[in-house]
């Protein structure tokens, strides 16, 4: 009986002593797919990036100015819409496109969209024979 005392003493004994320090946890890797680089946020567009956008869809011979009758379609948009970001060109703030403000609006001229390749006729089908 003494054994068995002594025993269930060992036992509780051995279960409250402090266990060994466990070494700490790696970090939890985040899911991904291995050896995949995240990825970047793109940097915003400039206010200017964004009214030279708007000026570059009237340019209808992209040659990088803004002539001729563009001008007045230049004109029209920004007159349709006054807070759009073409208000940046607006130097005298008289709410309206003059020539000399529209005159220094430039950018690198884009080369003209390719024109498609014609069409080729159908190959002829071979004649039948009687």
């Amino acid at each position: 009986m003494k054994l068995i005392a002594l025993l269930i003493i060992t036992a509780i004994a051995a279960s409250a002593a402090d266990p060994a320090p466990k070494k700490p946890a790696a970090p939890a890797k985040k899911p991904g797919a291995p050896g995949k680089k995240p990825t970047r946020a793109k940097p915003q567009r400039s206010i200017g990036d964004l009214a030279l956008d708007e000026a570059k869809k009237v340019d209808e011979n992209h040659d990088g100015k803004i002539t001729g009758i563009e001008v007045s379609k230049l004109q029209a948009v920004y007159r349709n819409n006054p807070k759009s970001w073409l208000s940046i060109y607006d130097g005298n703030g008289n709410h309206s496109l003059d020539d000399t403000e529209i005159s220094e609006i430039k950018w690198t001229a884009a080369p003209p969209p390719a024109k498609p390749a014609p069409a080729k006729p159908a190959p002829k089908a071979p004649p039948k024979k009687k």
